[in-house]
């Protein structure tokens, strides 16, 4: 996320229906973001890097499952999730 960043006005994250919207700095905020997952989140700002900590016991998405878009191999003709 920290590439694309400098070259956003908005953002979105959608967790289970719920979402939250609106600059990053309103948006990547431990307490927005801790709400919006029903676990606590800490979101840190380090060399102008944003780093996001969460507990991942009640983080609103199963670790188990593919969390990112399947990447299309168009060489190969399928799909491949990317993790």
């Amino acid at each position: 996320m920290n590439p694309v960043l400098p070259h956003v006005d908005k953002v979105i994250f959608v967790v289970k229906g719920r979402w939250a919207a609106g600059t990053p700095d309103e948006v990547l905020t431990s307490e927005r973001l801790s709400d919006l997952y029903d676990s606590h989140v800490d979101v840190l700002r380090v060399h102008g890097r944003i780093l996001v900590v969460g507990d991942t016991a009640d983080a609103g998405f199963e670790l188990e499952e593919p969390h990112h878009l399947p990447f299309v191999d168009e060489s190969q003709g399928h799909m491949e999730s990317h993790r």
